[in-house]
């Protein structure tokens, strides 16, 4: 039995650092612009991924707006819970909350949940992704800033690929299928970026704030996986969702929260080093939280 697990969090953990290990030994030697690859992936691939894996699994969808409401509920409860421990860590709640609230539900998550559960977790990997995303740059914006553009957030290619598969898939329309087949190669090339782009990250950014990145780090994961114990009771959620939303609930700062606090000159350094020290630290927590839920 543990043996078992055990290969299964290799077989799971393994690709996925693999792939940001690459990211960081290829940006370490060769020092390339991963800004333009990114702008691609977020504007093209991640698109289509969403698109493609809503037309694919629409029924697989219809049931997943519980697990939504979770993944809410996780992202504003350990803001709630993280808001009183800024006082203790002395620092900027502006600078802490983003980072514990919004985890990294992209790069790590869906390689992460579809390895550990296969193809079928696809549909709830995306709703969280969906959730995670358009909460972060609604609140995000409103922490830091006081302010949120409507017009941006109606200009996130993943949003609108969002609204088109599900006005597609309600509507009953079927794509043909050379564009089916053109979305699902494109849908591909998504994940394996996104892990390649955090490794470019991790290779760029500063340490030099390491403790508060080691303190949120920690932070991030536990306020939310708190969150996710008293709220998952509250969802008929099946077994599938309910591993979903705890490996949601175990996952690093988000990368995304680095770049907004960097448009809004919210300490960046120190929310790099969240992001960076806490993805390092995934390292050690995700491999449990694997093994908790194959068990």
């Amino acid at each position: 039995m543990i043996a078992d697990v055990l290969s299964t969090v290799v077989g799971v953990i393994l690709p996925v650092f693999a792939l940001v290990a690459v990211g960081y030994g290829y940006t370490r030697r060769y020092r390339p612009d991963f800004a333009e690859t990114n702008q691609l992936n977020m504007t093209v691939f991640l698109p289509a991924l969403i698109l493609y894996a809503i037309l694919d699994r629409a029924a697989d969808f219809s049931g997943q707006l519980p697990l939504a409401f979770a993944g809410a509920l996780i992202i504003a409860g350990s803001g709630l819970l993280a808001l009183p421990l800024c006082r203790f860590l002395k620092e900027d709640w502006r600078t802490v909350l983003p980072p514990t609230m919004f985890n990294n539900a992209g790069n790590l998550a869906i390689p992460l949940m579809v390895l550990t559960f296969g193809e079928e977790a696809l549909p709830a990997a995306v709703v969280l992704f969906l959730v995670q995303t358009v909460g972060q740059f609604v609140v995000s914006p409103l922490l830091i800033g006081g302010r949120l553009s409507v017009v941006e957030l109606l200009r996130m290619p993943m949003l609108l690929a969002a609204l088109l598969g599900a006005v597609l898939a309600t509507s009953g329309v079927t794509l043909p299928a050379p564009v089916m087949t053109t979305l699902e190669m494109a849908a591909a090339v998504g994940i394996p970026l996104l892990l390649v782009s955090l490794g470019a990250r991790l290779a760029t950014t500063s340490l030099r704030h390491w403790r508060l990145g080691a303190a949120v780090g920690l932070l991030c994961p536990a306020t939310s996986v708190v969150v996710m114990i008293a709220v998952a009771p509250l969802f008929a959620l099946d077994p599938l969702q309910q591993g979903v939303l705890f490996i949601f609930a175990a996952l690093p700062p988000a990368v995304m929260s680095y770049v907004i606090a960097e448009q809004f000159r919210q300490e960046p350094e120190k929310v790099a080093s969240i992001v960076i020290v806490g993805t390092l630290m995934s390292a050690l927590i995700l491999p449990l939280a694997v093994a908790y839920v194959v068990m």
